[in-house]
């Protein structure tokens, strides 16, 4: 038996899948690499873009199991309809989890698994094996006391050694359902912020993307109506003396393209790798994330102020429970709020000066890999020795 702790990760999505959540496992899995701990990831291949990864990638220690699933972005078909959307994503997750368990269940200490549809496998895997089980949740519900999605969620979760929440706010929600509040706990991500996530001159990258050097916001993300795409567009046909930076997918990019084919003022960057980012985030006066909705965490976020760049942010969700007002604008996400704000900022250089400057001291001190030990405490105790 591998003296070691042996981890098996289980997640529907993983990279080459573009996303917040999938850079995350893409962190994580970075991490237990360095640890040296001996881990497997139970994952599908790409079932929103058409990108395809080895079906079986060694990193290490870590090896990553992509197995084939239908596609065709179903997935986001299927959100407003969660039966349909568990009934698309556990089974397969389910059989091939149960199949690595049977045949390493000596050596699995933990099992990790990411977002409340893996976490519907892991609960049925529970009654047949004996591991420790930590759960990490990327959404906040909004549960209605008493609904059966709170129902469902209860029965998943309470079986779980530790239940990670990405906020306060989604810790909050989570024990209001009736999780024990002693499993429940907020665990901050963190990003590569000494190496990748950096500071670079701002003319510099401007002049190298073929930018003009003036006023600039920047959106990276699925570019869906809930992410408050319109409202940045209509503010855009306004405002030609700004410039509009849109990195991303989805089902709004044809509309961002036909507005992109009328006004000089917008650049469409595309569906940028993650490790593609660090100039676009530089070359931005502001990082908006004008959610309407309540968003998880918004890891973009992170990833722009560990650059130097200011956000404004929707104060919806649970990013603002981990920003502060010298970093970080949260506003009502409205059209006019939004003008009247980034106006304000474009008139105000020596306020962007000084906020560039606080972001990347606070970026350092709050989203730096040293949050990644809590994760691996939860796994086994105490971060292994290697």
């Amino acid at each position: 038996m591998n003296r070691d702790p042996s981890l098996l990760i289980i997640s529907p999505s993983f990279a080459p899948e573009v996303g917040g959540v999938e850079t995350r496992l893409n962190d994580i899995c970075d991490h237990l690499q360095k640890k040296g701990i001996p881990t497997t990831v139970i994952t599908y291949q790409p079932i929103i873009t058409p990108a395809r990864g080895a079906a079986i990638e060694q990193r290490g220690s870590v090896t990553i199991h992509r197995h084939w699933w239908p596609g065709g972005d179903i997935f986001h078909r299927l959100l407003k309809f969660p039966v349909l959307e568990v009934v698309y994503l556990v089974p397969g997750l389910l059989f091939w989890s149960f199949v690595h368990l049977v045949a390493h269940r000596r050596s699995i200490r933990a099992v990790h698994t990411l977002g409340l549809n893996a976490a519907i496998a892991g609960r049925l895997l529970r009654p047949f094996f004996r591991f420790r089980w930590v759960v990490t949740t990327h959404a906040i519900y909004d549960f209605v006391a008493g609904s059966l999605l709170a129902r469902i969620t209860r029965w998943v979760l309470s079986r779980a050694d530790s239940v990670l929440a990405l906020s306060n706010v989604s810790r909050d929600e989570l024990i209001r359902i009736g999780l024990s509040a002693a499993r429940v706990e907020t665990h901050v991500t963190w990003v590569n912020n000494q190496t990748r996530f950096v500071p670079q001159d701002q003319t510099a990258v401007r002049r190298d993307l073929g930018w003009p050097n003036r006023f600039t916001v920047l959106f990276v993300g699925r570019m869906r109506a809930n992410k408050g795409i319109g409202l940045l567009l209509a503010i855009a046909w306004r405002r030609p003396e700004w410039t509009f930076a849109f990195a991303g997918g989805g089902e709004m990019l044809p509309e961002v393209e036909t507005a992109n084919r009328e006004l000089s003022n917008l650049r469409v960057c595309g569906n940028l790798e993650n490790d593609q980012l660090t100039p676009y985030y530089n070359a931005a006066d502001v990082f908006i994330m004008p959610s309407q909705y309540s968003e998880g965490f918004g890891r973009v976020a992170i990833e722009a102020l560990s650059c130097g760049t200011p956000i404004i942010c929707s104060n919806r969700g649970g990013i603002k429970d981990h920003v502060s007002d010298d970093v970080a604008i949260l506003i009502d996400p409205e059209e006019t709020v939004i003008e009247r704000e980034l106006a304000r900022l474009a008139d105000a250089p020596d306020e962007l000066v000084t906020r560039r400057k606080a972001c990347r001291d606070f970026a350092l001190e709050h989203f730096s890999e040293k949050n990644a030990d809590q994760l691996v405490s939860a796994y086994f105790g105490n971060p292994p020795a290697h």
